[in-house]
């Protein structure tokens, strides 16, 4: 197998897979490989867990989550870092959202006057079941602690009627009459209170 150093070559790599008397890929070794993946990432979901968990648990009990926005930014790209954004969301009062123009992740806590604050006791169970449900089985518990309502719902459209009015000079005129029947329909919605 390929060492560490040498992963970026795919010529070595891929000759880290072959049998040693022919050209063809050795089986047994892509699954030796796929096994050893497994295993490191069951560890980096644990160890993601672990400080995760403690940045949480620093936020709600020091109000500093000036830690959520590096790991967040230290994890490999793609779901998992949405996970932990929304695990952190359904759990507790620290918000991570990208910043769009920088490129880097910014971390804040929720006002203590905002709809889903959560005060000291509410912290408590936060807590209690982020350590229960880890980041990467967050799906559930974002179901369960944030349903998709009338509120988010408008929220959602609202934003879809943002990013095509910022690009209208690139849309067609159907798009354009599309975009018009959008806005109607946003106009009738009436988020909950």
């Amino acid at each position: 197998m390929a060492k560490t150093a040498d992963l970026t070559n795919p010529t070595f790599v891929l000759e880290g897979f072959k049998t040693a008397d022919s050209n063809s890929y050795c089986a047994k070794k892509i699954g030796r490989s796929i096994t050893d993946i497994a295993k490191a990432g069951k560890k980096l979901d644990a160890r993601l867990h672990a400080t995760a968990f403690a940045v949480m648990d620093r936020a709600a009990a020091h109000n500093d989550c000036s830690l959520a926005a590096p790991l967040v930014a230290a994890m490999p790209r793609g779901a998992r870092r949405n996970d932990m954004i929304a695990w952190f969301a359904a759990f507790s009062n620290v918000r991570i959202k990208l910043d769009k123009d920088s490129g880097t992740f910014k971390a804040g806590l929720v006002s203590s006057k905002a709809k889903d604050f959560r005060d000291a006791g509410a912290l408590a169970d936060g807590l209690r079941d982020a350590w229960a449900k880890p980041f990467y089985s967050v799906e559930e518990a974002e179901r369960a602690s944030n349903p998709f309502d009338d509120k988010r719902f408008a929220a959602a459209v609202a934003r879809l009627i943002k990013q095509a009015e910022e690009a209208t000079s690139g849309l067609s005129a159907d798009t354009q009459a599309a975009l018009a029947d959008l806005k109607a329909i946003n106009a009738k919605l009436t988020p909950a209170a």
